[in-house]
């Protein structure tokens, strides 16, 4: 019965050890091998820093579609000459964000990183977190598609990241639709939990930055739709606790300017150009003054994002800062 169970045991891992090595082959030959969509690659505006210069990118913005409709990385870069990356997609959890961050760090060096508030509470299954997890491991679960245009050229083919987002990550809309609502940020006692996979995502991220010296800043961006103080108040606990600065800016509309009636798109869930360029520029002094960021802009090797600026004001000439 021993050698029996012995046997199945070393069978079994023999077999997993087999599966690993074909997964991981084949995550190999699947692996796009550039950042665009022709290449296979998934998620194309989150995946652009793929193809910025490596260790160029100062500030990391790991989110969901509230950081790429709130962060303009050109209008920071325009108010303080330090370069930023958005990586964010729809209803991004804390498990996708640890990934990109695993991505973006492989290439990039950045001097902080920018977790939105709302994907910091927003809560995701453990089956979800297995698999995300997995494809870290095992690229082709997500590239697997691949095989549909895969021919000999492209697996030999060097890996060359040509893609770069024009916006930085950054998903402006020109849409407007007012925020009628009453005041959503009034103070209460009732405090929301933060699940377990949630806090250990986010302890995740902060260990791994601390382990390269990377400071980490939480910021809820304004969204009146999808924010209240009881989840302020749950960051706000979980911040003091760890140590890690948190900064709501719900609570700091009228600082930032923000006008309910111009700076929605869609009626108080996510800023609209004009209102993203209020929070960008308000950020970029804010960043500017708490962290040591540089100012590239007389910088010959970052030339790019003054050309990348420029283009930007053509196409949305009325946001010039007066």
């Amino acid at each position: 019965m021993k050698n029996t169970l012995m046997r199945n045991m070393l069978r079994s891992a023999v077999f997993l050890l087999l599966l690993a090595l074909m997964l991981s082959l084949l995550s190999v030959v699947f692996r796009p091998k550039n950042n665009n969509h022709d290449a296979g690659m998934y998620y194309i505006m989150a995946h652009g820093f793929l193809a910025e210069r490596e260790r160029s990118i100062d500030v990391l913005i790991l989110g969901d579609s509230e950081s790429y409709s709130s962060y303009s990385p050109l209008e920071m870069w325009d108010a303080g000459g330090f370069t930023s990356y958005v990586s964010a997609i729809g209803g991004e959890t804390l498990d996708v964000s640890y990934s990109y961050l695993l991505e973006a760090t492989a290439h990039q060096q950045p001097r902080l990183v920018i977790i939105e508030g709302l994907t910091a509470v927003r809560t995701f299954s453990l089956n979800h977190a297995i698999y995300e997890q997995s494809a870290l491991c095992f690229p082709i679960m997500i590239t697997h598609d691949n095989w549909k245009s895969l021919t000999p050229k492209r697996i030999l083919a060097p890996i060359v990241y040509t893609h770069r987002e024009a916006n930085k990550g950054f998903k402006p809309s020109t849409e407007t639709q007012a925020y009628d609502g009453s005041d959503y940020m009034t103070p209460t006692d009732e405090v929301l939990s933060l699940s377990l996979l949630n806090r250990i995502y986010l302890m995740r991220i902060l260990h791994y930055c601390d382990s390269r010296n990377i400071p980490v800043l939480l910021v809820a961006t304004p969204s009146p739709v999808n924010w209240n103080y009881a989840k302020h108040s749950i960051l706000q606990q979980f911040a003091e606790q760890n140590g890690v600065p948190f900064l709501d800016l719900n609570l700091s509309l009228d600082e930032l300017g923000l006008d309910h009636q111009t700076d929605w798109q869609d009626g108080g869930d996510h800023l609209n150009l004009y209102g993203a360029t209020k929070l960008s520029r308000y950020m970029a002094a804010y960043l500017a003054e708490q962290y040591d960021l540089p100012d590239h802009r007389k910088d010959s090797d970052y030339e790019n994002w003054s050309n990348a600026l420029n283009k930007y004001r053509e196409t949305y000439p009325d946001l010039s800062p007066s």
